[in-house]
C-alpha cells in the first residue's frame, strides 16, 4: 500500500500520527506544528494501512492494533514520543529496525495481546520489503537535511525564554508584595507605638514604671496632667 499524504501540507508522505490531533503528518510538519505543543504524543504510522498509529512491531514492520490482529506474532511495543527530538533520536524512535535489547515485559505483553491470532498471515499483495525501503530512504534524507534542526532549536529557545520570563515576573510580584507589606507593617507599628507613648506616665521626661510613678510626686501623666483636660472639666462644671 502506498504511503498516504501529510494532512497538513499535502505535499510530503505522512510518517507519524498525532494521537491528540488525529492527523497524519510528515516529519517537517510534525516538528513545526509541535514546537509549541510538545506534549502531544505521536507514533509512527502503521506500515499496512497508513491510517492509524502503530502499536506493535512485528518482525521488520510496525502495525496498528487493527492490522496487528492479522499479522505475525508481535515482538515489541512501538514507542511513542513527545516534544521536539533531535533528527538522530527521531530516526531511532520510528525506525523499523528492532532494537538490540527489548524489554522482556513489553515482549510478553505484545505476545499476550496477539496470542489468539498468532498463526495468521499478512494480507497478500503487500510488499513489506519495498515499503520499508521507501520509508528508510525518506528517513535518511530527512535526517541528513536541516529541515528538522531549526524547529527543534526554536522549540528549546522558546521554552527557555518562557521559563525565564515567568521567573522574572514571579520575582517582581514577590518584591512588590514584600514592599507593600513592609510599608503597611511600619505604619501600624508607628501608630501603635505613638498611641502607647501618649498614654504612658513619665518621670522627668522619661517613661517610668507604674510602681515608680505612684511614689514619685514629680511624675507626669499625660492624661491627667494635660491642661486641655482641666479646661474641659472646668467648662463642664
Amino acid at each position: 500500500m502506498p504511503l498516504s499524504a501529510c494532512q497538513s501540507c499535502a505535499t510530503h508522505d505522512a510518517i507519524v500520527f498525532c494521537l491528540l490531533c488525529g492527523a497524519r503528518l510528515c516529519l517537517p510538519c510534525d516538528a513545526a506544528l509541535h514546537a509549541a505543543a510538545g506534549l502531544h504524543p505521536r507514533a509512527r504510522l502503521c506500515d499496512k494501512c497508513n491510517l492509524a498509529p502503530a502499536a506493535l512491531r512485528c518482525d521488520d514492520v510496525t502495525l496498528c492494533a487493527g492490522c496487528a490482529g492479522h499479522g505475525p506474532p508481535a515482538s515489541a511495543l512501538v514507542a511513542q514520543y513527545t516534544g521536539c527530538p533531535a533528527p538522530k533520536d527521531l530516526v531511532r524512535i520510528i525506525s523499523t529496525e528492532t532494537p538490540p535489547q527489548q524489554d522482556a515485559l513489553e515482549v510478553w505483553i505484545a505476545d499476550k495481546l496477539l496470542e489468539d491470532d498468532a498463526g495468521q498471515l499478512m494480507e497478500a499483495g503487500w510488499d513489506v520489503a519495498e515499503e520499508t525501503a521507501k520509508l528508510e530512504k525518506m528517513l535518511s534524507d530527512l535526517s541528513s537535511s536541516s529541515a528538522l534542526v531549526a524547529p527543534s532549536q526554536s522549540c528549546l529557545i522558546r521554552t527557555d525564554d518562557k521559563k525565564r520570563q515567568e521567573r522574572e515576573r514571579a520575582k517582581l510580584r514577590y518584591a512588590e508584595k514584600k514592599k507593600k507589606n513592609r510599608r503597611f507593617c511600619k505604619q501600624i507599628m508607628y501608630a501603635s507605638r505613638k498611641a502607647r507613648a501618649d498614654t504612658r506616665k513619665r518621670v522627668k521626661g522619661r517613661f517610668a514604671k507604674a510602681s515608680t510613678t505612684s511614689q514619685d510626686p514629680h511624675s507626669y501623666n499625660p492624661v491627667h496632667d494635660d491642661p486641655s483636660n482641666t479646661d474641659k472639666g472646668e467648662t463642664r462644671s
